[in-house]
């Protein structure tokens, strides 16, 4: 009984070995998107003094994204030291090239889309869907706060923005 187990399987491999021929697997891929066009405007918060806080700015900013309509899109707008900014409370750190880094103040962005404000965390994971001209626009406001440690003088910061497609 063994031996006829033994000789069953020893045909059924050497069955399965020989009986296949070649086959063949297709790979598959679709390319979408034009290039992606974005345009900025800056955040202007004016004059503010020691020890205040502005609640809004002079002029918002904007980022203008350019693609192809109807295609969601991802936006990561990073701080200057490369986190999300306004992520989970973060603060942008804007610094006057005549002093110490940690003389800074403080600005806190807000994003908003279609009058509904978005995280740089949402911006990010969800995305944002171009309309049917193929641009959507996100506005960027928010606070800004002068501890009593900075000196007068001027002070700015970048925001780093990227922009890609969202695939599936």
């Amino acid at each position: 009984m063994k031996k006829s187990l033994l000789i069953l399987g020893l045909l059924a491999v050497c069955g399965i070995a020989n009986a296949a021929d070649n086959t063949t697997m297709n790979v598959n891929a679709k390319v979408v998107g034009s290039a992606l066009e974005v345009e900025t405007t800056p955040v202007n918060f004016g004059e503010i003094a020691i020890d205040a806080r502005k609640d809004a700015p002079v002029s918002e900013g904007k980022v203008s994204v350019s693609g192809d309509a109807g295609r969601v899109v991802k936006v990561q707008i990073f701080d200057t030291y490369g986190g999300l900014a306004g992520n989970g409370g973060s603060t942008v750190k804007l610094t006057n090239p005549n002093t110490d880094s940690w003389r800074a103040l403080e600005y806190t962005p807000k994003f908003t889309v279609n009058g509904t404000q978005m995280s740089a965390q949402e911006l990010q994971d969800t995305g944002i869907t171009l309309g049917g001209d193929g641009t959507k626009d996100i506005n960027v406001a928010g606070s800004l706060y002068a501890p009593n440690t900075v000196i007068v003088g001027d002070y700015s910061a970048q925001m780093t923005i990227k922009v890609a497609y969202k695939l599936h």
